[in-house]
């Protein structure tokens, strides 16, 4: 069954965290947005229009659903001229760190007192939701995959419309309910304003796109690099670092978003030895042939 694709452009209205490794006190941000984060952000949005009871057996239902029917690339930080900011090249890393990545800080408090403790300054980098010496706001873009499906009481449309229950929830009301930043308690979450746009048949330009298969899939010329995290499972072919993903999202544990178990990837950026071609069978991370 064929994929309809989306390029995604969201446009910051404040800041981001999507977290990185933490060094210390410092709790580092990914330079992107990974592709899981907004796969998982959407099913609290979905659950919230829909009116479906607030029990995680609801949220289980969408995320199913969406396993079968959705799948999102990473976004990247757009540049003034329009071009993705790709992190694993030195020029456009020197660009991101000058103007779209900042700090906050804060002090981690007594429970008992609530008060300050002595010594706990802590800095969260962020993605800035405006970039430095500019007055328009910080731009990614990546891109969205859906196709039709069933799951339950829940189906997915042709247009990505979700259903439950004789109520719609549209796409693009729930790409603008969606919160993608990991710290809410400090307003790193707000919603996005989306726009969505027909994807073209080459993703930023240089990925050969195939949406006619059980997955999405791109192409990965030799001596390019690739741009989604890769299964290091079933990649015998490429070189690259190791990457953990992770991210906040609606589990059995407890009441709300919680932190996700981590798992391994190679980061965005590896290289092959020969022209790769990488499925989207997974909302985490895309495989490959061995």
């Amino acid at each position: 069954m064929s994929w309809t694709a989306h390029m995604l452009t969201l446009q910051l209205v404040g800041d981001i965290h999507c977290g990185d490794m933490p060094l210390g006190f410092v709790a580092r941000t990914h330079a992107f947005v990974p592709g899981h984060i907004p796969f998982f952000a959407l099913v609290p949005a979905a659950v919230k229009l829909l009116g479906m009871p607030d029990v995680h057996a609801s949220y289980k239902a969408v995320e199913h659903l969406f396993d079968a029917c959705l799948r999102c690339t990473p976004l990247y930080v757009l540049n003034d001229d329009g071009n993705a900011l790709f992190p694993w090249k030195d020029e456009d890393r020197e660009v991101l760190e000058s103007r779209y990545l900042g700090s906050r800080y804060g002090v981690a408090l007594n429970d008992a007192t609530r008060s300050a403790k002595d010594s706990c300054l802590y800095e969260t980098e962020v993605i800035l939701g405006q970039p430095r010496n500019s007055q328009q706001p910080t731009c990614l873009q990546g891109a969205l995959f859906h196709r039709p499906g069933e799951a339950a009481s829940l189906a997915m449309t042709e247009d990505g419309s979700l259903l439950w229950q004789g109520k719609r929830a549209t796409l693009a009301d729930m790409l603008g309910h969606m919160r993608l930043g990991g710290d809410r308690t400090r307003a790193l979450g707000r919603p996005a304003t989306a726009k969505l746009a027909p994807c073209p048949p080459r993703l930023w330009a240089i990925y050969a796109l195939d949406c006619q298969g059980q997955w999405p899939a791109l192409e990965v010329a030799p001596g390019k690099d690739g741009p989604l995290p890769l299964d290091m499972d079933a990649a015998p072919h490429v070189q690259g670092r190791p990457l953990v993903l992770t991210g906040r999202r609606h589990t059995a544990r407890g009441a709300g978003m919680g932190m996700d178990a981590a798992s391994m990837a190679y980061a965005p950026g590896w290289k092959p030895d020969k022209a790769l071609r990488v499925w989207l069978s997974s909302a985490r991370c895309a495989t490959c042939a061995a």
